[in-house]
């Protein structure tokens, strides 16, 4: 039989930054896709009425 190497665990450290890395680029992707069209942004037409808002 050959000799295997042991296997070597992953790096708490490096896969927490690998994850928020992601985390963040897909975040600022998303604004970026919302935000970024030049576009004007969606806003209201018309407010309710006051009595049918709360507080």
């Amino acid at each position: 039989m050959l000799p295997t190497k042991p296997r070597r665990k992953p790096d708490f450290f490096a896969v927490l930054v690998l994850a928020v890395t992601l985390g963040v680029s897909a975040t600022l992707a998303y604004q970026l896709y919302i935000y970024g069209g030049g576009d004007e942004l969606p806003l209201a037409q018309h407010t309710p009425p006051p009595s049918l808002v709360g507080g």
